[in-house]
């Protein structure tokens, strides 16, 4: 076997954008060889590798890279093409499955992301120098990927501004880049003295539980949105098991995903209908009564009763607007006729 084809630190997933060589793409023996369908999946796993840890591997799993193809748990059909998907990739000691040209792609976007970290740090001291009346030396790119800081002149502090110390032991600092290529990194709060942050855990068995699926599928209805909870729920489970996604408070985060795709969700006529103003609804009520009128047509699917029926929802005032009389409790009488002749 290989050694890894990217390092054990390559972290791309706050990339959302993956290089993609169309005319290397278009010219490949996967493209002029293989199934169209295990080209499609093929792509759909390059892509999955852009974002796995380290960047431009997978794991070694059927199961998962099922899921990763969009196969779900179809294991026949992956198998079918299995050969052409996964065609490139190659097995390393660490026992997961590379790409070379995913991984080369990988390592310049690590590369570059390094970089300008470097730079923001340097461009951070020398603001610092400007502010302060300071002459701290920037460390140079190789000292700055060791952790160190560069020897001082004269007198002064031994470190550069905003070096930490050793983390005691017990906490972690976490840092991640913001993948906007401004290089402005975002340190993880640290949890108050006296107390110790939630730890982050794996998805569970059992989760999202049925009482949670039930709390989403009423809060679809209440908006009208065309929004399958249940299918969302498989679809949650897939990328959080592919992913690897911990946290510390899953419900929570489930109750996020949802709240976001219930508001990408279409909405239903009636559920839009319902959230216009008042004078909407009345203009809508004379509009069918107008038709009514003219041509005798109702849409009692969407309207109810027709004028004069006992049980119509014309609102009296508009029902006397156009010369019908409004129904009451006790008189039951169908009162069409009324209307027709006036």
């Amino acid at each position: 076997m290989t050694a890894p084809l990217t390092p054990s630190d390559c972290d791309l997933q706050d990339f959302p954008f993956m290089p993609l060589h169309v005319a290397r793409l278009r010219d490949s023996d996967l493209a002029a060889e293989e199934h169209p369908e295990a080209c499609w999946y093929a792509v759909m796993l390059w892509s999955a590798a852009w974002h796995q840890l380290p960047a431009g591997s997978l794991p070694d799993n059927e199961t998962v890279l099922a899921r990763l193809c969009g196969l779900g748990r179809d294991l026949k059909t992956f198998r079918k093409h299995r050969a052409g998907a996964m065609r490139g990739f190659v097995l390393c000691e660490d026992g997961r499955l590379y790409h070379p040209v995913i991984a080369e792609q990988a390592i310049a976007a690590w590369e570059g992301k390094k970089q300008q970290r470097w730079r923001s740090e340097c461009a951070r001291i020398k603001k610092s120098n400007q502010r302060n009346g300071t002459s701290l030396p920037a460390p140079t790119y190789d000292q700055f990927l060791a952790g160190t800081s560069p020897s001082q002149s004269g007198s002064g502090p031994d470190n550069v501004p905003e070096d930490r110390p050793d983390c005691p032991e017990g906490h972690d600092v976490q840092e991640k880049g913001t993948g906007t290529g401004t290089g402005k990194d975002i340190d993880t709060p640290q949890p108050p003295q006296g107390g110790r942050r939630k730890p982050k855990v794996a998805l569970p068995a059992d989760f999202p539980t049925d009482e949670l699926i039930t709390e989403q599928q009423a809060k679809a209805r209440e908006v009208g949105a065309n929004f399958d909870v249940q299918r969302f729920a498989a679809r949650f489970r897939d990328q959080c098991i592919a992913k690897d996604h911990r946290y510390a408070d899953w419900p929570a985060a489930w109750r996020n995903w949802c709240r976001t795709e219930i508001d990408r969700a279409p909405k239903t006529p009636m559920a839009a209908l319902a959230t216009r103003p008042a004078q909407a609804e009345d203009d809508r009520w004379r509009r069918w009564l107008r038709e009514f009128r003219q041509n005798g047509h109702w849409p009692s699917d969407d309207a109810g009763p027709r004028p004069g029926h006992p049980a119509c929802r014309v609102p009296p005032a508009i029902l006397a607007e156009f010369g019908f009389t409004p129904p009451t409790a006790n008189d039951p009488t169908d009162l069409f006729a009324q209307g027709a002749a006036a």
